[in-house]
Protein backbone atom coordinates (compact mmCIF):
# COMPACT_ATOMS: atom_id res chain seq x y z
CA UNK A 1 0.00 0.00 0.00
CA UNK A 2 1.21 3.74 -0.89
CA UNK A 3 1.92 5.94 1.90
CA UNK A 4 -0.13 8.92 0.68
CA UNK A 5 1.57 11.07 2.71
CA UNK A 6 5.08 9.99 1.41
CA UNK A 7 3.30 9.77 -1.81
CA UNK A 8 2.89 13.87 -1.43
CA UNK A 9 6.37 14.52 -0.38
CA UNK A 10 8.43 16.11 -2.43
CA UNK A 11 12.40 15.64 -2.36
CA UNK A 12 15.17 17.54 -0.29
CA UNK A 13 15.60 20.96 -2.11
CA UNK A 14 13.26 20.06 -4.61
CA UNK A 15 11.32 22.75 -6.47
CA UNK A 16 7.26 22.34 -7.12
CA UNK A 17 7.17 21.54 -10.77
CA UNK A 18 5.89 24.94 -12.38
CA UNK A 19 2.41 24.25 -14.42
CA UNK A 20 3.08 23.63 -18.31
CA UNK A 21 0.24 26.37 -18.72
CA UNK A 22 -0.28 29.79 -16.75
CA UNK A 23 -3.10 29.85 -14.23
CA UNK A 24 -4.73 32.36 -16.23
CA UNK A 25 -5.22 30.42 -19.66
CA UNK A 26 -7.16 28.47 -17.51
CA UNK A 27 -4.70 25.41 -16.23
CA UNK A 28 -7.04 22.56 -16.25
CA UNK A 29 -6.47 19.91 -13.19
CA UNK A 30 -7.38 16.61 -13.51
CA UNK A 31 -9.79 14.78 -11.13
CA UNK A 32 -9.37 11.56 -10.61
CA UNK A 33 -12.35 10.89 -12.80
CA UNK A 34 -10.20 12.50 -15.55
CA UNK A 35 -12.89 15.43 -15.74
CA UNK A 36 -11.33 18.99 -16.47
CA UNK A 37 -11.68 21.29 -13.46
CA UNK A 38 -11.90 25.44 -14.55
CA UNK A 39 -13.88 27.83 -14.66
CA UNK A 40 -15.10 28.09 -18.64
CA UNK A 41 -14.96 31.27 -20.44
CA UNK A 42 -18.12 32.44 -21.27
CA UNK A 43 -19.65 31.51 -24.99
CA UNK A 44 -20.45 34.02 -27.39
CA UNK A 45 -24.37 33.07 -26.92
CA UNK A 46 -24.07 33.79 -23.08
CA UNK A 47 -22.27 37.12 -23.48
CA UNK A 48 -25.08 38.42 -25.83
CA UNK A 49 -28.17 37.39 -24.18
CA UNK A 50 -26.24 38.58 -21.03
CA UNK A 51 -25.79 41.75 -22.59
CA UNK A 52 -29.50 42.06 -24.29
CA UNK A 53 -30.39 41.77 -20.31
CA UNK A 54 -28.28 44.77 -19.22
CA UNK A 55 -29.48 46.51 -22.34
CA UNK A 56 -32.93 46.28 -20.95
CA UNK A 57 -32.45 47.26 -17.71
CA UNK A 58 -30.40 50.41 -18.17
CA UNK A 59 -32.20 51.53 -21.53
CA UNK A 60 -35.43 51.63 -19.80
CA UNK A 61 -35.49 54.08 -16.81
CA UNK A 62 -32.95 56.01 -19.43
CA UNK A 63 -36.02 56.19 -22.11
CA UNK A 64 -38.65 56.70 -18.70
CA UNK A 65 -36.16 59.54 -17.47
CA UNK A 66 -35.99 60.59 -20.71
CA UNK A 67 -39.96 61.52 -21.28
CA UNK A 68 -39.90 62.85 -17.26
CA UNK A 69 -37.44 65.70 -18.73
CA UNK A 70 -39.38 66.42 -21.97
CA UNK A 71 -42.64 67.36 -19.48
CA UNK A 72 -40.66 69.48 -17.81
CA UNK A 73 -40.37 73.30 -18.77
CA UNK A 74 -37.02 73.74 -19.29
CA UNK A 75 -35.29 75.88 -22.14
CA UNK A 76 -33.84 74.28 -24.95
CA UNK A 77 -30.34 74.70 -23.89
CA UNK A 78 -31.16 73.29 -20.41
CA UNK A 79 -33.45 70.07 -21.78
CA UNK A 80 -30.36 68.96 -24.19
CA UNK A 81 -28.09 68.87 -21.30
CA UNK A 82 -30.01 67.18 -19.28
CA UNK A 83 -30.88 64.84 -21.84
CA UNK A 84 -26.81 64.40 -22.32
CA UNK A 85 -26.29 63.72 -18.62
CA UNK A 86 -29.27 61.43 -18.44
CA UNK A 87 -27.64 59.44 -21.11
CA UNK A 88 -24.31 59.50 -19.87
CA UNK A 89 -25.44 58.48 -16.26
CA UNK A 90 -27.08 54.81 -18.01
CA UNK A 91 -24.63 54.28 -20.30
CA UNK A 92 -21.29 54.65 -18.37
CA UNK A 93 -21.94 56.17 -14.97
CA UNK A 94 -24.39 52.86 -13.82
CA UNK A 95 -22.73 50.14 -15.49
CA UNK A 96 -19.20 51.15 -13.84
CA UNK A 97 -20.67 51.38 -10.64
CA UNK A 98 -22.66 47.98 -10.81
CA UNK A 99 -19.03 46.33 -11.92
CA UNK A 100 -17.23 48.09 -8.91
CA UNK A 101 -19.50 47.64 -5.89
CA UNK A 102 -19.97 43.90 -7.42
CA UNK A 103 -16.79 43.16 -8.72
CA UNK A 104 -17.71 42.05 -11.87
CA UNK A 105 -21.22 41.17 -11.93
CA UNK A 106 -24.32 42.96 -14.12
CA UNK A 107 -27.98 42.04 -13.33
CA UNK A 108 -27.16 39.85 -16.77
CA UNK A 109 -24.14 38.05 -16.13
CA UNK A 110 -25.92 37.40 -12.47
CA UNK A 111 -28.81 36.02 -13.88
CA UNK A 112 -26.70 33.96 -15.87
CA UNK A 113 -24.23 33.09 -13.27
CA UNK A 114 -21.15 34.61 -14.86
CA UNK A 115 -19.14 37.22 -13.67
CA UNK A 116 -16.10 39.74 -15.15
CA UNK A 117 -12.59 38.63 -14.01
CA UNK A 118 -9.13 40.28 -15.27
CA UNK A 119 -6.60 38.54 -16.84
CA UNK A 120 -4.94 36.30 -14.18
CA UNK A 121 -8.31 35.42 -12.84
CA UNK A 122 -8.61 37.93 -10.29
CA UNK A 123 -11.13 40.30 -9.37
CA UNK A 124 -11.46 43.43 -11.55
CA UNK A 125 -10.20 47.00 -10.93
CA UNK A 126 -11.62 50.38 -10.39
CA UNK A 127 -10.02 51.07 -13.29
CA UNK A 128 -11.00 47.89 -15.33
CA UNK A 129 -14.81 48.87 -14.94
CA UNK A 130 -14.36 52.10 -15.82
CA UNK A 131 -12.58 51.64 -19.16
CA UNK A 132 -14.87 49.35 -19.95
CA UNK A 133 -17.61 51.22 -19.61
CA UNK A 134 -16.12 54.02 -21.59
CA UNK A 135 -15.53 51.98 -24.37
CA UNK A 136 -18.91 50.53 -24.41
CA UNK A 137 -20.18 53.82 -25.12
CA UNK A 138 -18.95 53.49 -28.64
CA UNK A 139 -19.09 49.69 -29.46
CA UNK A 140 -22.06 48.85 -27.91
CA UNK A 141 -24.43 51.79 -27.68
CA UNK A 142 -23.19 54.75 -30.46
CA UNK A 143 -22.56 51.69 -32.93
CA UNK A 144 -25.72 49.05 -32.02
CA UNK A 145 -23.26 46.50 -30.59
CA UNK A 146 -21.67 45.68 -33.76
CA UNK A 147 -18.03 46.01 -33.11
CA UNK A 148 -18.67 44.40 -29.99
CA UNK A 149 -20.36 41.25 -31.91
CA UNK A 150 -17.69 41.11 -34.16
CA UNK A 151 -15.13 40.98 -31.44
CA UNK A 152 -16.98 38.74 -29.29
CA UNK A 153 -17.08 36.36 -32.58
CA UNK A 154 -13.47 36.50 -33.59
CA UNK A 155 -11.62 36.29 -29.81
CA UNK A 156 -10.24 33.58 -27.80
CA UNK A 157 -13.10 33.50 -24.34
CA UNK A 158 -15.67 35.83 -26.45
CA UNK A 159 -13.97 39.10 -25.13
CA UNK A 160 -15.32 42.58 -26.43
CA UNK A 161 -13.28 45.71 -27.38
CA UNK A 162 -13.71 46.86 -23.89
CA UNK A 163 -12.46 43.64 -22.23
CA UNK A 164 -9.64 43.46 -24.68
CA UNK A 165 -8.56 47.50 -24.35
CA UNK A 166 -8.91 46.47 -19.97
CA UNK A 167 -7.64 43.24 -19.83
CA UNK A 168 -10.61 41.17 -18.74
CA UNK A 169 -12.79 38.47 -19.91
CA UNK A 170 -16.59 36.48 -18.34
CA UNK A 171 -16.20 33.30 -16.99
CA UNK A 172 -18.98 31.29 -15.60
CA UNK A 173 -19.09 31.79 -11.84
CA UNK A 174 -19.82 28.71 -9.33
CA UNK A 175 -23.23 30.01 -7.07
CA UNK A 176 -22.81 30.58 -3.33
CA UNK A 177 -20.01 32.70 -1.00
CA UNK A 178 -16.44 31.68 -1.18
CA UNK A 179 -15.44 30.88 2.15
CA UNK A 180 -12.03 29.65 3.78
CA UNK A 181 -13.17 26.44 5.99
CA UNK A 182 -10.74 26.00 9.40
CA UNK A 183 -7.15 25.10 8.30
CA UNK A 184 -4.67 24.67 11.17
CA UNK A 185 -0.93 24.51 10.16
CA UNK A 186 1.03 21.88 9.94
CA UNK A 187 3.72 21.64 12.84
CA UNK A 188 6.62 21.72 10.85
CA UNK A 189 5.72 24.66 8.92
CA UNK A 190 4.63 27.07 11.97
CA UNK A 191 8.37 28.65 12.32
CA UNK A 192 7.75 29.39 8.68
CA UNK A 193 4.45 30.55 8.99
CA UNK A 194 5.19 32.95 12.09
CA UNK A 195 7.15 35.00 9.39
CA UNK A 196 5.14 34.30 6.17
CA UNK A 197 3.62 37.21 4.52
CA UNK A 198 0.80 36.37 1.96
CA UNK A 199 -1.65 38.15 -0.35
CA UNK A 200 -4.96 37.70 -1.47
CA UNK A 201 -5.40 34.63 -3.57
CA UNK A 202 -7.10 34.52 -7.15
CA UNK A 203 -10.09 33.20 -6.26
CA UNK A 204 -10.52 30.43 -8.87
CA UNK A 205 -6.97 29.48 -7.93
CA UNK A 206 -8.94 29.33 -4.25
CA UNK A 207 -11.40 27.55 -5.82
CA UNK A 208 -9.26 24.71 -6.94
CA UNK A 209 -7.20 24.44 -3.77
CA UNK A 210 -10.66 23.50 -1.77
CA UNK A 211 -11.55 21.61 -4.22
CA UNK A 212 -8.45 19.67 -4.06
CA UNK A 213 -8.97 19.32 -0.12
CA UNK A 214 -12.99 18.01 -0.43
CA UNK A 215 -11.74 15.06 -3.13
CA UNK A 216 -7.59 14.17 -2.66
CA UNK A 217 -8.69 11.38 -0.73
CA UNK A 218 -10.81 9.94 -3.87
CA UNK A 219 -7.93 10.38 -6.14
CA UNK A 220 -5.09 8.19 -7.14
CA UNK A 221 -1.82 8.87 -5.86
CA UNK A 222 -0.27 9.41 -8.34
CA UNK A 223 -3.32 12.00 -9.49
CA UNK A 224 -3.32 13.90 -6.06
CA UNK A 225 0.85 14.60 -5.89
CA UNK A 226 0.33 15.98 -9.35
CA UNK A 227 -2.45 17.93 -8.71
CA UNK A 228 -1.45 19.32 -5.20
CA UNK A 229 2.33 20.07 -6.87
CA UNK A 230 0.45 21.92 -10.01
CA UNK A 231 -1.64 23.59 -7.12
CA UNK A 232 1.56 24.24 -5.04
CA UNK A 233 3.37 26.01 -7.82
CA UNK A 234 0.88 28.50 -8.58
CA UNK A 235 0.24 29.29 -4.92
CA UNK A 236 3.82 29.97 -4.08
CA UNK A 237 3.73 33.31 -6.14
CA UNK A 238 1.46 34.51 -3.57
CA UNK A 239 3.48 34.12 -0.23
CA UNK A 240 6.51 35.54 0.79
CA UNK A 241 9.14 34.05 1.77
CA UNK A 242 8.69 30.37 0.12
CA UNK A 243 8.38 27.84 1.99
CA UNK A 244 11.21 25.20 3.32
CA UNK A 245 12.69 23.08 0.91
CA UNK A 246 11.30 19.60 0.89
CA UNK A 247 7.89 20.57 2.27
CA UNK A 248 5.08 18.53 0.59
CA UNK A 249 3.08 20.09 -1.23
CA UNK A 250 -0.33 19.53 0.62
CA UNK A 251 1.13 20.76 3.87
CA UNK A 252 2.12 24.12 1.99
CA UNK A 253 -1.02 24.48 0.47
CA UNK A 254 -2.63 23.80 3.92
CA UNK A 255 -0.56 26.62 5.71
CA UNK A 256 -1.41 28.74 3.23
CA UNK A 257 -5.13 28.66 3.42
CA UNK A 258 -4.51 28.94 7.31
CA UNK A 259 -3.30 32.20 6.63
CA UNK A 260 -5.12 33.70 4.50
CA UNK A 261 -7.95 32.86 7.15
CA UNK A 262 -6.47 33.96 9.97
CA UNK A 263 -5.12 37.40 7.48
CA UNK A 264 -8.58 37.27 6.51
CA UNK A 265 -10.22 37.13 9.93
CA UNK A 266 -8.25 39.91 11.56
CA UNK A 267 -8.77 42.65 9.03
CA UNK A 268 -12.81 42.12 9.30
CA UNK A 269 -12.04 42.26 13.23
CA UNK A 270 -10.00 45.47 12.72
CA UNK A 271 -13.00 46.78 10.69
CA UNK A 272 -15.36 46.20 12.72
CA UNK A 273 -13.58 47.57 15.76
CA UNK A 274 -13.17 50.77 13.69
CA UNK A 275 -17.26 50.82 12.74
CA UNK A 276 -18.06 50.22 16.06
CA UNK A 277 -15.72 52.94 17.32
CA UNK A 278 -17.20 55.47 14.71
CA UNK A 279 -20.71 54.76 15.69
CA UNK A 280 -19.99 55.02 19.35
CA UNK A 281 -18.50 58.39 18.66
CA UNK A 282 -21.27 59.76 16.12
CA UNK A 283 -24.27 58.53 19.00
CA UNK A 284 -23.04 61.33 21.01
CA UNK A 285 -24.92 64.67 20.18
CA UNK A 286 -23.53 67.15 19.13
CA UNK A 287 -20.46 65.39 17.54
CA UNK A 288 -17.28 66.33 19.57
CA UNK A 289 -13.90 65.22 18.31
CA UNK A 290 -12.59 62.96 21.55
Amino acid sequence: MVDMKDSMRSTPGEKYAEPAKTWHSAAEIITGEAVALELPPATVFSRLISGAIDLVCFAVPMLYLDYVISNIPFSRATEVSAYIINTLIWICVVPALIGIVTKGFSPGKRLLGYRIVSGDAGAVTIRQNILRSLVGISEIWLMAGVPAFISLACTRRARRMGDLLSGTYAVKWPKGTLKIPAFDVPGALEPWAAAAQTRPLAEPLQLHILNHFRTRSSLAPHIRRSQALLLAATAEKFVSPAPPPGTPAEDFLQALLALRRKTETEKNEKSEIRRRRLEKRLSVLPYVRQ
